[in-house]
């Protein structure tokens, strides 16, 4: 239990530290507790966790949601098949509480404005952050797995989650001046009212802390990916052939696409924020960076070509179709292929520095050097020229550490132009080609390898970068 509340409440707050107590009530979730906890520890038998209840009460669905994270994240694909199940039951769950007036599912929830007492409110949020954080964790299975979510932001008609600090409140006194600090907080609306009737959205998005900030940026992300899928629908297309006044198949480089993609792209990038990643930030913070470079590593490369590039779960033939879809998304945008190399390289630099592994870094790490492998495995046409010209053992004037934020000055100028120079991540050294497109699989190992939270998870994704090393097509165990 302290494992969970010191490690994994920190990147997950949805249960309310200060007010939690264990209880004869409460036993389901406090075995839930304990059992995700245990993802920090040697023990293994956290797996066996499993339980039914028939009062769908606030505890239920905390239960419920950590049974989920327990399950998505268990390293196994029976387990995360098997967690599919339980969506419908949380959604279920919070329903009479997120039905709005007139709702033949609506029930009357306690107060949520400072007139309430803390208890109150402590209650009302617990379920707001139920609610998001189950979203959260939809939106994390439709980037890792391409599942459609059950729901999406625009289904909850609760208040986002409040400030962290006033959350952390540890008694009645410091959430009344939380309260009192906060009375301009734009926090008492929807998430989704809250960006699509907001005049000033750069604004509101700066304002959004913690919790709200990570679910909103991840809602943010799936809504983009939909709505590009949406486009080269076979409805949308004839739509847009009517309102032409031509037939025009979308291929993703149209002119209408590059234009919606590029206004996308400056709505996401709202997300970035100003922290020092050097600082030392909280773990929700510290989330929110990885996750954010994640995201825009996927927003650049399609997550399903760089699994099929590899053979997973497909034919050879297939695989062939893949390396030569993947082979001209990266040719045909070199700078956005840079980014991609980029945010990956952060985002391998931060996991590899970090003291501990949260539940979403494995795959983060997997998908990550898998980049980075086929980065330089296909390369752009100047890292080519460099290879090709000064050999792997060469350099071109200083390395650019394409991981690190010291580079201020070159390295815009490397990603909008190709700048020719060797490039360098800490822990995998010189991008120099075949050398380097196992030493960054082989540094990810032994990373996943010491760690042991999430053992489980670790050692199945190790075993995928392992079989990528061996040409072998990766799988998970069932």
């Amino acid at each position: 239990m302290q494992l969970y509340f010191e490690f994994v409440n920190a990147q997950f707050p949805v249960l309310h530290l200060p007010t939690f107590q264990p209880s004869a009530k409460s036993w389901m979730l406090v075995l839930a507790v304990v059992a995700v906890g245990c993802s920090h520890s040697a023990i293994r038998n956290q797996h066996e966790f499993a339980g039914h209840c028939i009062d769908g009460d606030l505890v239920f669905g905390q239960t419920v949601l950590l049974h989920q994270l327990l399950m998505v994240f268990s390293g196994t694909t029976r387990a995360s098949l098997q967690s599919q199940s339980m969506k419908s039951i949380l959604v279920t769950v919070f329903q009479p509480f997120n039905s709005g007036n007139g709702s033949l599912f609506h029930r009357t929830r306690t107060p949520s404005s400072a007139e309430g007492s803390w208890a109150e409110w402590v209650e009302h949020e617990s379920w707001n952050r139920l609610m998001y954080f189950t979203c959260y964790i939809e939106c994390l299975q439709y980037v890792v797995w391409d599942l459609s979510p059950v729901m999406s932001s625009q289904d909850i008609r609760s208040p986002i989650p409040s400030d962290e600090a006033r959350w952390d409140s540890a008694t009645a006194d410091q959430w009344d001046q939380e309260t009192q600090r906060l009375h301009d907080s734009a926090s008492d609306l929807p998430l989704f009212d809250l960006l699509n009737k907001s005049i000033k959205v750069q604004e509101t998005i700066e304002r959004l802390q913690g919790s709200a900030r990570l679910v909103a940026m991840t809602s943010v992300y799936v809504e983009e990916k939909r709505l590009l899928e949406e486009r080269h629908s076979w409805l949308f297309c004839g739509l847009q052939s009517s309102a032409a006044g031509q037939a025009q198949k979308s291929t993703g480089t149209s002119t209408s696409d590059q234009i919606m993609r590029r206004q996308l792209g400056q709505k996401f990038e709202l997300f970035e924020g100003q922290g020092d990643p050097y600082a030392n930030t909280t773990p929700l913070a510290l989330t929110h960076l990885k996750t954010y470079h994640l995201l825009s590593l996927l927003r650049r490369v399609p997550l399903r070509l760089l699994y099929m590039y590899f053979g997973w779960m497909m034919t050879r033939r297939g695989t062939q179709t893949a390396k030569e879809e993947l082979s001209r998304v990266i040719m045909k945008d070199k700078q956005g292929a840079r980014e991609a190399l980029r945010h990956s390289a952060i985002l391998f630099r931060i996991i590899r520095t970090q003291t501990t592994t949260t539940f979403f870094d494995p795959h983060s790490l997997l998908i990550a050097s898998l980049y980075i492998r086929v980065y330089v495995e296909l390369g752009d046409t100047l890292l080519k020229e460099i290879l090709s010209n000064v050999g792997p053992s060469s350099s071109i004037g200083r390395p650019l550490r394409i991981d690190q934020d010291l580079e201020a000055d070159s390295l815009p100028q490397w990603i909008r132009l190709g700048t020719r120079v060797p490039l360098h991540i800490a822990g995998v050294g010189i991008l120099d080609g075949v050398e380097s497109r196992t030493r960054v699989l082989k540094e990810a190992i032994r990373l996943l390898g010491r760690r042991t939270e999430w053992k489980v998870l670790n050692i199945s994704t190790v075993k995928v970068l392992q079989q990528v090393i061996d040409g072998i097509p990766p799988t998970i165990d069932d």
